[in-house]
């Protein structure tokens, strides 16, 4: 959903990316956008950026360019020089991408992108380069990837389905795959980083290759994988066991430190753990987001069924008031959070976002049409 969101996003910021345009991108050879080129999407990692652009008009992304810090070959262009200006990126030896660039994603000191190459709407091939200190690229190895690495799960030439969501977190990674061909997401792999458990396979040796998660004594996850966060060092994953099109289930694992798996205890969980509030079976409605910080975690809630999420829980880490709660008293299981002195957000809640230390959301209310 996220993923969505930010494509949508982009036009209401246009005006900043025109002002971008015009005192950058145009004034350096290496990213002239024409009247007609479209930005897709635009990602932010650690210290460096990225945006993937549609040249041919025909709404589906086919160039990265890619700019910032480059210690670990995160830009892509086969060196650790830094990158001032935009420089557009393939993989090595190719002049594309050999397809349409469906998603981009930034994780601290790497870089990802999933590709449709047989063009029917869906990624089936992805690519990751840069940091790979645990493993987080996935070859099988802990040496830095300079340029764009395919990457499949070990002994696989391809990923058995199409690849429907990339997330990349710090030091690791994970993207879910539709088995089935159904448009929906089915099968989780993990791996990098997994000193917390983070890796949701029981143990805490890190992973080099992807490794196929699943609730522990399940061979499934008993329903459509919705949504994919990862935090710094724990994950989280929402699951449409109804099959209605909407996640019901919440399944989070990793480091607990400050209670940011959110089963009341503060010991990290190495498989993944169904997670509800306090006291209750499920979450009264449908989930509709899910965002994890670095330490904390947050979700959005459609109680009255509308397809808009009306309530917001969080829990985790607060020493600087991120949950937001009027305390910084960490919360090691969700809670419900309103504005000050209000019953509720009085409209819609549209994205969850959380970053290291703060959080943000965005809400909608109705007055004679939506206002956001």
């Amino acid at each position: 959903m996220k993923k969505f969101l930010i494509v949508f996003l982009i036009p209401l910021m246009l005006i900043k990316f025109n002002t971008f345009d015009s005192i950058l991108i145009k004034k350096e050879k290496n990213l002239n956008l024409n009247q007609n080129d479209n930005i897709i999407n635009l990602d932010l990692g650690g210290d460096d950026s990225g945006a993937i652009i549609d040249i041919d008009s025909d709404k589906n992304a086919d160039t990265l360019y890619m700019w910032g810090d480059n210690q670990y070959g995160q830009i892509g262009d086969n060196s650790t020089e830094d990158k001032y200006v935009p420089t557009e990126i393939t993989p090595e030896g190719q002049n594309d991408w050999g397809g349409k660039i469906i998603d981009l994603d930034s994780g601290g000191n790497d870089n990802g992108v999933t590709i449709d190459t047989d063009l029917d709407g869906y990624a089936d091939t992805l690519y990751i380069w840069g940091n790979n200190f645990s493993g987080q690229i996935g070859d099988n190895s802990t040496i830095d990837k300079y340029v764009p690495t395919k990457i499949t799960p070990q002994g696989q030439s391809d990923w058995g389905g199409n690849i429907i969501n990339l997330n990349l977190g710090y030091y690791h990674s994970g993207v879910e795959i539709d088995t089935d061909l159904d448009g929906y997401a089915d099968t989780l792999y993990m791996w990098g980083s997994n000193y917390y458990g983070q890796i949701g396979d029981n143990s805490e040796e890190d992973k080099y290759v992807p490794t196929k998660i699943t609730p522990q004594n399940q061979s499934d996850w008993g329903g459509n994988i919705v949504d994919l966060s990862l935090g710094e060092y724990h994950s989280g994953i929402t699951v449409d066991e109804n099959l209605d099109g909407y996640a019901d289930t919440l399944y989070m694992w990793g480091d607990n430190s400050d209670g940011q798996i959110g089963d009341n205890s503060t010991e990290d969980k190495y498989v993944p753990t169904e997670i509800t509030p306090e006291g209750k079976n499920d979450w009264g409605g449908n989930i509709i987001d899910l965002s994890l910080g670095y330490y904390h975690s947050g979700v959005t809630i459609d109680t009255d069924l509308d397809g808009y999420a009306d309530i917001l829980y969080m829990w985790g880490r607060n020493n600087y008031g991120q949950i937001g709660d009027n305390s910084t008293e960490e919360k090691i299981i969700p809670i419900e959070i309103k504005p000050v002195e209000q019953d509720d957000w009085a409209g819609s809640i549209i994205d969850l976002n959380l970053g290291k230390y703060h959080s943000e959301w965005c809400y909608c209310w109705y007055w004679f049409g939506w206002i956001c």
